[in-house]
């Protein structure tokens, strides 16, 4: 458990198993202290792996159980979010977390696969399209067969202003607009956009693709400030953990570049990082 704990930097632990007997499941929790051993907090849930509506409800039990254990509060938002199913679709579910699997996995041709079939099964799904908009834009950059960049722009635009349509009071979808709009290069919208997030009181740690272009426009000490309050809540972020390492050398923490780089390899033998660490290498002459 302390092993575990130094590698992702965190305090406490959750762990747990599951045991499946047809479609139920027995999941088993316990969350300690890592540096003491205590146990904070454990629970035993039974459920039905076919009722979408069961496991929310226990995902939402665990998430109240963990706050409490660690003595944080869940705002109004907060708790809104973690009781609500995101989707009534449960083959739209399985898609979308396959989907972030892939994006984990830098499969960005299945990620763009898998999360399309989900909102054709939900459009108003806002998890999947989240994970669409968000591929698409990646994908700008390396259109997939038979599409151009153009497609890609399109589609990463209106999936972002769709979920504007969907839940106007969240702030990924202006976030993901924004970033849309700075591959088109339109910096008034971008302004425009990061101007309204901020209007909107949003969490620095949710501003991850605002960081991004942020270094685009050479703030670096902004988005080194968003990528760190991101990567507490997001530790296997490895993107943003690949950004954070370019927003550092170019903001003269070369040494501190250099640290990240080394907690990346720790978490994944294979990384976006690794790319952004060779490049690194190229600009001092180290390679």
């Amino acid at each position: 458990i302390s092993e575990i704990a130094q590698i992702l930097r965190v305090e406490s632990l959750l762990s747990g198993s599951i045991l499946f007997v047809g479609d139920q499941a027995r999941i088993s929790l316990q969350m300690m202290d890592a540096n003491s051993g205590l146990m904070l907090w454990s629970q035993s849930y039974e459920a039905n792996q076919q009722d979408l509506f069961e496991m929310i409800s226990i995902q939402s039990d665990i998430a109240k159980h963990v706050a409490q254990a660690l003595e944080t509060e869940i705002d109004q938002a907060e708790q809104i979010q973690i009781s609500t199913i995101p989707t009534h679709s449960f083959e739209a579910y399985r898609y979308n977390l396959a989907a972030k699997v892939a994006h984990f996995n830098l499969d960005f041709q299945q990620e763009w696969e898998l999360s399309k079939l989900a909102i054709t099964l939900d459009p108003t799904y806002f998890d999947a399209l989240y994970t669409y908009s968000s591929v698409n834009t990646v994908l700008i950059a390396i259109p997939l067969p038979g599409m151009t960049s153009k497609d890609h722009f399109t589609k990463a635009l209106a999936t972002a202003e769709k979920m504007i349509e969907v839940a106007p009071a969240k702030s990924e979808g202006y976030s993901l607009k924004a970033l849309a709009m700075a591959t088109n290069k339109d910096w008034e919208a971008v302004s425009g956009l990061i101007n309204h997030l901020v209007q909107m009181g949003t969490p620095v740690s949710d501003l991850k693709y605002v960081a991004l272009l942020l270094m685009c426009l050479g703030d670096f000490e902004k988005a080194i400030e968003i990528y760190h309050a991101n990567l507490i809540t997001e530790p296997l972020n490895l993107f943003g953990r690949g950004f954070l390492m370019a927003a550092l050398e170019l903001s003269g923490n070369r040494e501190q570049a250099r640290r990240e780089y080394a907690i990346g390899e720790e978490l994944s033998q294979l990384w976006w990082g690794d790319t952004v660490n060779i490049l690194l290498a190229l600009g001092r002459h180290e390679a």
